[in-house]
């Protein structure tokens, strides 16, 4: 589907969504927990400074248990350098229902 996701997006069809966009991702994190069937992976690409990183985690976890999910992130990786003293990330947050 072309379009923006935040007027269309499926619902309920996906076991991994690739959120590729790198700023203010957290405002697609409810339009991904939307898109998982029930439990899946979200991989989740963000600008981060470098001492940001767990307060982002927090936040992360934060939104998706609003959203009635339990959320465990199994991975963080450093992509590349996108800015000095801020970096590409992308974090593998595992999700499913709470």
């Amino acid at each position: 589907i072309e379009t923006d996701n935040r007027e269309v997006a499926p619902q309920r069809v996906a076991q991994r969504v690739v959120m590729g966009y790198l700023h203010h991702t957290e405002d697609f994190l409810i339009t991904a927990l939307d898109t998982i069937q029930d439990e899946g992976m979200i991989h989740m690409h963000r600008t981060c400074g470098v001492d940001e990183l767990d307060y982002v985690k927090k936040s992360i976890i934060q939104i998706v248990m609003q959203q009635g999910f339990s959320a465990h992130i199994k991975h963080v990786t450093r992509v590349k350098s996108y800015a000095p003293a801020v970096n590409h990330v992308v974090f593998d947050v595992y999700v499913k229902p709470a």
